[in-house]
């Protein structure tokens, strides 16, 4: 999605497209964005993840949460059953959750 790396007083605007790998938890209704870090280089410092979207989501979700945290602003689409979180300011150098319950 959107993410910004801040250098030298600036911010700049990356426009991402990175594929995570969707785990559905043991518990019926609820779902999460995990992040697998396969290599982590000096490129990805300041770098943060400013949102992300999810296609197939079943339903709309009550809540979500980003790496713990309450998420409170959130959409979705039932016609593309798409689930979006914008305004999210997630270090791309760590492991990161994206989590829903419906």
């Amino acid at each position: 999605e959107r993410s910004r790396k801040e250098g030298r007083g600036r911010q700049t605007f990356i426009q991402m497209s990175v594929l995570f790998k969707c785990v559905t938890s043991l518990f019926p209704l609820q779902a999460q964005l995990v992040s697998e870090l396969l290599r982590v280089t000096d490129a990805l410092d300041g770098l943060l993840l400013g949102g992300v979207r999810v296609f197939g989501v079943s339903s709309p979700p009550r809540q979500v949460w980003a790496n713990g945290q309450l998420v409170r602003d959130f959409s979705y689409r039932t016609d593309t059953r798409m689930l979006t979180v914008p305004g999210l300011a997630l270090p791309m150098w760590e492991v990161f959750t994206v989590r829903w319950a419906l």
